[in-house]
């Protein structure tokens, strides 16, 4: 009895862990030479069964693409910004992400996003965009988030409710936060976000993205601790889940004892 119990805590504790890994927020660089719209089953499986909770969802029945918004995104309709959604065409298994404006915006077209960081500056100016367009635009405000000195600027042509005048934006911490949980999970999503260190494991891109290599020496040196005569049984489970993890059947639940 003593031995089941321990053996259910042991379980417990490391899909407990998995889950911090997926949850703990993630600003990790992204590879914006290469883009993709590519989803795998396992990213899916993770967005919508662990992230899905914190969006809006609409289904559109004309398109076929789920719409994500996340419930945390500027909603002001007085102040103008720009949020991001998740479009989900699960038909093709692809995602695409979109820019739009808030309440106090119906229409990003001929509006100019100006993003300066402390390395670089780029310019965006919204004009009948495509999902590639929409995708780097995606992919340098995330870049520039990730740094709390950056700052972003929109401004549009005379008659637009901005004004001539360039209105800076992202200016509220909570806000940024917001953002970059949006595309943190599209980049996920993508597979354009990998684990620390890039590691993988041969055909499979491992979706942990905050547990490494010595973090799970630690966790392993922790559950033997717990049974010092099944260490061997330890080993072997421990190395289960690890596979399970980076491989598209997470979703199934643990190993089994061989």
């Amino acid at each position: 009895m003593k031995w089941i119990l321990k053996r259910v805590f042991i379980a417990w504790f490391v899909f407990m862990v998995v889950i911090l890994a997926f949850t703990m927020p993630e600003s990790r660089p992204i590879d914006l030479d290469e883009v993709s719209f590519h989803t795998t089953e396992s990213s899916e499986l993770y967005f919508k069964n662990v992230r899905s909770f914190f969006y809006e969802i609409w289904d559109d029945p004309k398109s076929g693409f789920v719409h994500y918004r996340i419930k945390s995104r500027n909603g002001d309709s007085l102040v103008p910004s720009i949020n991001f959604m998740i479009l989900n065409n699960w038909r093709f298994d692809e995602a695409y992400v979109m820019a739009e404006g808030n309440g106090a915006l119906s229409t990003l077209e001929g509006l100019t996003l100006s993003i300066v960081t402390p390395e670089d500056s780029s310019t965006f100016t919204f004009d009948r965009f495509t999902n590639y367009e929409h995708w780097m635009t995606a992919g340098r405000v995330y870049m520039a988030l990730r740094d709390d000195r950056s700052r972003f600027w929109l401004s549009g042509p005379q008659g637009n409710a901005l004004g001539r005048e360039a209105l800076k934006i992202y200016t509220e911490s909570e806000e940024r936060k917001s953002l970059r949980k949006t595309l943190g999970d599209y980049f996920k999503l993508v597979g354009k976000i990998y684990c620390r260190g890039n590691l993988k494991m041969p055909g499979k891109r491992m979706y942990v993205c905050r547990i490494n290599s010595s973090a799970m020496l630690s966790i392993a040196n922790f559950l033997m601790s717990l049974s010092p005569h099944q260490h061997q049984w330890t080993t072997i489970q421990f190395t289960s889940i690890h596979t399970e993890v980076a491989g598209s059947t997470f979703m199934n639940g643990l190993p089994s004892k061989k």
